[in-house]
């Protein structure tokens, strides 16, 4: 689990803020003023909990670098962070045999029709997440469910200078995800300009930092709700530092529940893994799961076993 850690640290130092300010989410709290973006570099500042992760020798995070990299080379290899929409038959090699899958597959095809392959990284809920959801808001051209959306954003960033995040980086992931959303939505951007910037490692991983910070934000706002759903003794404040905000770890239906219910933006899932029957996973969002009703979902993805696609009907 440490080393898992440590990747997924290097991994967000490396290509999150490789050409903007080098801090990373987890060293965004227990900061309440700052007076420039090299304070955290020169005071060497640590959270409190003794248990901190990503502060390792310059030896270690020069390990842990080297070893991230060729990781990360094995990964880019296998394709882009998003792909262009394929027949949803392309699935059939994944599931070669596996017959259990194939004949999941075949319900599949009686409801959708194309897929977007997402990269195997860790980060693919939420960078599915994103890329799927402001698809639909560029090419229904729905500007006033983007200004909601940027409502909620705004939200989630006043709760984390709240909570002690650093302002000037919280600021930062906020700008550059907000300002995506406008140059894309508000100002007339097209599905191929998405593409581009989501397949840009620098400009991606950055919006999944922020979704990541989003799905943080919530679940400590309504800390005693989710603390239901945390084992292990921790609180939800450690099990957003060590679970949620730290790049390259997978999501589960907390992180899922979480997001939809922060942005109010209905989540389908089709749930398929080896045992048990395809089943839909429906998170309605705020609006849908006050009225208890069903709110068609802007965003459909494929779940197997740690990893989502997006799907296309």
């Amino acid at each position: 689990m440490q080393r898992a850690r440590g990747l997924a640290e290097a991994s967000e130092v490396k290509y999150v803020c490789a050409q903007r300010r080098r801090c990373t989410t987890q060293q965004l709290r227990h900061y309440t003023t700052m007076e420039d973006s090299a304070k955290p570099a020169a005071t060497g500042g640590m959270p409190e909990e003794s248990d901190a992760v990503g502060y390792a020798s310059s030896d270690c995070y020069e390990a842990i670098q080297n070893q991230q990299e060729e990781i990360e080379k094995s990964i880019k290899e296998s394709g882009p962070l998003v792909s262009e929409p394929l027949p949803l038959d392309t699935l059939k090699s994944d599931f070669d045999g596996h017959r259990v899958y194939l004949e999941k597959l075949e319900v599949l095809n009686t409801k959708y029709s194309k897929i977007r392959r997402v990269r195997r990284d860790g980060n693919c809920f939420y960078r599915a997440f994103g890329f799927a959801y402001l698809e639909y808001l560029i090419e229904g051209r729905r500007i006033e469910e983007a200004k909601r959306f940027i409502r909620f954003c705004d939200e989630c960033k006043d709760a984390l200078v709240s909570f002690g995040y650093i302002q000037f980086t919280v600021e930062d992931f906020h700008e550059q995800f907000v300002g995506m959303v406008e140059d894309l939505v508000l100002n007339d951007g097209q599905v191929s300009d998405l593409e581009e910037r989501f397949n840009n490692q620098s400009y991606s991983d950055y919006y999944v930092v922020f979704l990541r910070l989003v799905v943080s934000s919530y679940m400590q706002r309504n800390e005693e709700f989710y603390a239901n759903f945390i084992s292990d003794g921790k609180t939800v404040k450690r099990f957003c530092e060590t679970e949620v905000e730290l790049m390259g770890l997978s999501s589960d239906h907390v992180h899922v529940s979480a997001l939809s219910l922060a942005v109010d933006v209905p989540i389908s899932i089709e749930n398929c893994q080896q045992s048990g029957n395809l089943n839909t996973l429906e998170f309605p969002g705020r609006e849908g799961e006050a009225a208890g009703e069903k709110v068609p979902a802007p965003v459909v993805l494929l779940y197997r076993p740690g990893h989502y696609d997006i799907l296309y009907v």
